[in-house]
This record gives structure tokens, sequence and C-alpha cells, in this order.
């Protein structure tokens, strides 16, 4: 008798990763694309007459939700070596590749479209779901001709070579950036542990002393601590340089050019439209024109603060006898200005400390229990809960949040299935990894989180909360990705709002040496410093917005990328780009999934921001508001959009003022 696949459980019982083989990925993901081929079939061929809800939307959603939840469940295991991620990237392809396939099938879309049609017989989750899946059918292209569905294919055959080629010039020019440094004198000021990481980092590669990555870690560390200017400006222009090639074909600015146009030919096949205008008719603002004016709005009131910031910054370099400030001096100056270094503040905060926190802030304001249970996961880092919702267990959440051999630099959620009532009338529950890059503790040193960090995971954990509080309708409706990233990112951010809470920071520090918490003055202080920096990220991020929306809104108008990067950061305020300085070539977001869509971030701070100043009101532990936050943004599922939610909860829509006041913008 043939041993029970681990990953095949039906999601009925956490997954034994201790017993998963290779084979035994091979053999699930090979499992679940067949039974979605066999389920496809024998829908097509079985509703015809008269399509169902059950017979259709539910049978539907059982096989597609087995093969995501089966490619999910495998991506952690993706890090254990070269050919284990081979069988996952092939199953992911084959995922992604019959899921498009799935919303470009006639026949298929035929049938909903019959369903919707008798709305008589639906509920308002019923109506949603159906249009939802017709708005996804039509943004796919399924009303497109053989010809024009042919020039698709080849458009996102070029689309997905451009991706390949990005990451690969991405890869080899962050290599061979990479710097050596033999004398130990250079890195003055860097903390002994993270001297320890660039020794070890040295050694992994067969060298003499210290290896600095370019990767943004080790980035950062320098720019922050290291007194030796020379270092920061070398570390700061290897960084800055990735993804430049000397090779037009294969320089990043180039390829994203290209890709801005491929896209452009894509929006303009399936709607007609600009690629920007298409894409976020699947998003929570539903077209460019709000997100445009919100960007404007903010750069305006950036740029002063921005000039007002940058002449503050040049009196401070003179205090520290440096002549005019440069990039690679700006975060060295914030940390010597610091009421309490990013350093010292790491001290407060525990990992095990935070883990209580996130727990018992699910608990007292969201209403869900996180129990710790004992079940295998793909590294002994992994801390594991079964979640429960008013008594009842509505699904399993994974905290993936130290860095381990294999696993990459930073921070992600993966949503490996969602809450849903299947057919038979049986409630599945959710399954979900919060993923991030915490530093392992050390000789003996627990693992310890500086503000960014802290941040990094109370982002993710508001997007585990996102699914595990949506409730159980169906797969698609219950799923947050659907709702677009813009809804997304709103979660994320708004669970960051606590951590800005001086009273909040200060209740869940505890030093790891002493046992003492932060005092208030302290968290303050620190907060204080830290928001300066936040200035700066802001305008950065807005400015980044604008680049990508107007790169998908008009490729063809001339601009090259260096000329619309520069004008986007000029009215945002930001620092004007050395000569070799070109971020867009390393800026990844653009070729992962947030293309017209780095906005999101923007867009979901300002959403949180004036949401969470009722929690400030009336108490960050509030379950009334809880309560309401709840019925407003996570019980209606995606039957309502986010900022109808946001209406809901405030009496009125989102408001800039409360971001603007947070940033100090007048």
């Amino acid at each position: 008798m043939q041993a029970r696949n681990p990953l095949l459980n039906d999601n009925r019982a956490p997954i034994d990763y201790d017993s998963v083989t290779l084979e035994h990925v091979k053999s699930a993901l090979d499992t679940v694309a067949g039974a979605y081929e066999t389920g496809l079939s024998q829908v097509l061929e079985g509703q015809q007459k008269q399509p169902s809800w059950d017979g259709l939307v539910l049978a539907m959603d059982n096989v597609i939700a087995d093969l995501q939840a089966t490619v999910f469940a495998t991506l952690p295991l993706a890090n254990k070596g070269e050919a284990w991620h081979a069988a996952f990237g092939e199953g992911y392809r084959r995922a992604q590749r019959l899921f498009m396939e799935n919303r470009r099938n006639k026949p298929l879309h035929a049938l909903y479209q019959r369903l919707a049609t008798d709305e008589s017989s639906l509920d308002v989750y019923e109506k949603a779901t159906l249009r939802r899946i017709l708005l996804e059918y039509r943004l796919a292209g399924v009303y497109l001709d053989a010809q024009q569905n042919a020039t698709l294919a080849q458009l996102e055959d070029d689309i997905n070579e451009q991706f390949g080629g990005f990451y690969q010039t991405l890869d080899e020019t962050s290599e061979r950036s990479s710097i050596q440094i033999e004398d130990e004198a250079r890195l003055q000021g860097v903390p002994q542990r993270l001297r320890d990481l660039m020794a070890r980092q040295a050694k992994d590669a067969g060298l003499e002393g210290w290896q600095i990555l370019c990767n943004e870690r080790n980035a950062k560390a320098i720019l922050e601590f290291a007194d030796d200017r020379r270092l920061r400006e070398a570390v700061y222009t290897a960084y800055h340089s990735r993804g430049v090639h000397s090779d037009e074909q294969q320089d990043n600015g180039n390829r994203l050019q290209q890709l801005a146009l491929l896209r452009e030919q894509k929006g303009q096949l399936i709607g007609n439209t600009s690629y920007a205008q298409l894409i976020l008719q699947g998003k929570a603002a539903g077209s460019v024109e709000p997100v445009h004016q919100l960007l404007q709005t903010l750069a305006q009131k950036l740029r002063p603060a921005m000039l007002k910031a940058r002449t503050a910054l040049q009196g401070l370099a003179a205090q520290h006898d440096l002549d005019a400030v440069q990039p690679w001096d700006v975060r060295y100056l914030r940390a010597r200005k610091q009421a309490m270094s990013n350093e010292a503040l790491r001290g407060y905060f525990t990992l095990d400390k935070v883990v209580h926190a996130l727990v018992d802030l699910a608990e007292r304001v969201f209403d869900l229990t996180l129990a710790p249970c004992s079940v295998s996961a793909w590294h002994p880092s992994v801390r594991s809960f079964t979640v429960h919702q008013e008594g009842v267990e509505v699904g399993m959440l994974y905290l993936d949040v130290l860095m381990h051999p294999g696993k990459q630099d930073g921070a992600h959620t993966i949503a490996v299935r969602h809450r849903r009532r299947d057919e038979q009338g049986r409630t599945h529950g959710a399954s979900v990894m919060v993923v991030s890059d915490g530093e392992p503790g050390l000789g003996g040193e627990p693992a310890l989180l500086d503000h960014l960090a802290l941040r990094k995971l109370f982002h993710e954990f508001g997007h585990g909360l996102h699914i595990l509080l949506m409730p159980a309708t169906n797969h698609l409706l219950s799923d947050p990705n659907r709702a677009g990233s813009d809804s997304q990112e709103f979660f994320g951010k708004f669970l960051e709002r606590w951590l800005w809470n001086a009273q909040y920071l200060a209740d869940i520090s505890s030093h790891y040496l002493t046992g003492e918490p932060l005092t208030l003055a302290q968290a303050q202080a620190a907060l204080a410093n830290l928001r300066e920096a936040q200035l700066e990220k802001c305008a950065f991020d807005v400015s980044m917005a604008l680049f990508d929306l107007e790169l998908h809104s008009s490729p063809g108008d001339g601009k090259s990328i260096q000329q619309r990067l520069s004008e986007c950061r000029e009215r945002c305020g930001c620092w004007p780009l050395a000569s070799f300085e070109k971020p867009a070539h390393a800026f990844d977001y653009l070729v992962a999934g947030y293309e017209a869509g780095y906005y999101s971030y923007v867009w979901g701070e300002a959403h949180a921001i004036d949401v969470f100043t009722h929690f400030e009101k009336w108490g960050l532990f509030d379950n009334r508001a809880g309560k309401r936050f709840r019925a407003a943004f996570a019980n209606w599922a995606n039957a309502k959009a986010m900022p109808e939610g946001c209406e809901e909860f405030l009496g009125r829509p989102m408001q800039i003022e409360a971001l603007l006041d947070w940033y100090g913008l007048e």
C-alpha cells in the first residue's frame, strides 16, 4: 500500500512537513494539476443544461483551492536546495498557466454569465462573487478573438522574457558589487554582531576578512553605522547601481521601458485603454484618477517639508565636520542625532515578547485566539498556532520570523487556504504563513527586533489577520488578493500603527538583559527620531508611486526611465540623483506583481492612519472598535470594497488630513 502524501490532506489537519520528501512535492503538484483539469472537464460537461451555484461556482472553487493550497504549501520547501526550488517553480508556473487559461475559457465564462443572469436565486455574496469572476474574465481578455489571443500570447511571452532578464541582471550586478574588507578599522562604528555577520559572509565565499554583500541588510548597516565616509560612499554607489548593465539590452532601465510598452499594448488590446487604467479596474481604487490626485496632493505637501529637512541635515553635517551632505551621509547623520540608537532600541524587543504582543492584540481587539501548537514546519524556528474565533477553530497560522539557511531576505504573507464552505456544506479553515527576515540571536543572545523589523512583522501579521478574519463564504470571496493590492496593504499598514504609539511601544518592551521596559519618555523620543526618517520614506514611496503610475499610463511619451524618475522625485523634494544612482533599475516591485500598483502602500497608509485615529481616541484595545472594524472591513469579505468599509467605519470617506497631520505636513 502506497504511503499517504502529506501534502494532499484537504486541509483537514496540519501538514506533517517533517515527512515531506522531494518526490511528495512532485507527486502532489502533478496530482492537483490533474484533479483541476478533470474537475474543469466535469463542470463543462455537467453544467451545460443548467449551471448552478454548487455545480459550477463551488465545484470550480474546490479544484482551484486545492491547486493553490498545494502549490503554496510547498513554497517554503523551495529553500531546501536547487531540486526543491525547481520542483516548486515548475508547479507554480503550471498553476499560473491553468488559472490564466481558466479566465480565458469562453465556454466556462458563458456558464458563469448564465448563472449571473438568474439574480433572483442568488444572495448578496453570490452576486458579488459572480461580479468579481466576470470582471476577472474581462480583464484577462476573454472577449478577444483567435487572432487577438495569438497577439496576447506573444505579448505575455515577451513580458515573461523581460521578467527573467530583469532578475538575472539584478542578481548578477548585485553579486559582483559585493565589497571585501581586510582592515577591520574601516568598520569602525559598525556593531559587533553586524561585523560578525559580514565575517561569516566572507568565510562562506572563501574570502579573508569581511564581505559586505550588495543587499538591503548590509547596505543599511554600513550607511547607518560606519564612520568611514569613503566606505559609506562605496557601499551606497554599489547598492544604487544594481541592475545597471553596459549592454543596453540587458540594462534594467531598458527592460522596464520595454515592459511598460508591452503592457501598454496589452491594455489597448484587452480594454482599449492604458495598462494602468486596465489594472486599477480590479483594485479598490477603481481607476487612475483618484490615485493620481492623492499622490499629487501628497507630493505638493511633501516637497517644502523635504527641502526644510535637507537644510536641517546640512546644519547637522557641519556639526560633524562634514562638507556638503551627500546621499551616503543621510542615514549616518540621522543616527547621530537619535535620542536612542536603533541598536539600543533593538535590545528591548525580544521575539518571544513581540509574539506574545501579537497574540494579545489579535485576541483583545479582533477576538481571535491564537493557541501555540506542536506541529512540524519547514524549519525549527517556525512557530505554529491554531486560530479560534468565538470558540470555533477557523484556521492555522505559521510565523516564520527569523532568517535561516536558504531563506531569502524580505517579508511576505502566503494565503495557503482561505476560509470557505464547499458544495457539501463542509467548512474549511484558513492556512496562513507570515514570513519576515529578523535576525536570529547569536552567542546566547535571544532574537531581537529593531523598529523596522517590528514594523515588518506587524505589517505581515496584518495581512495574516485579513485572511483569518474573512468569513467562510467561498474561495474567491474570502481571498484578500482578489480585492486588490491597495486593499491588502491597508491591513498591513493598519497593524503598523500600533508601533507608532509610544505607550504601546513602551508596554511591549522589556530589555533582554535587565527586563526593564522603556519609559514613556524614552519611547516618545525614539519615535520622534524615527518619524523624521519616515518623512523621507514617504517621499520616496510617493515619488515611486508617481513614477510607476505615469510609466504605465503613458510609456510612449518619449521620456526615459531616468528622466521620468528624476522628475517624480523632484516633485516630492527627494534628494537629486547622482549620475550613477539608478534606483528604478533594482525596483523589482514592477516585475513582482505591483506594476501600476506601488501606490497601494501610500493609499493603504492614508486609509490606515485615518481609521486608526478612532482607536487612538477610544483606546488601542477597544474591543467595540475592533468589532466595528471587522464589520466594516472583514465580515463582508470581498462583497464590499475597502473604501466603502472605510466610509462605514468613519461615517465619512477617508480624509487625507490625518496622514498630513501625522507627517507634520501643512
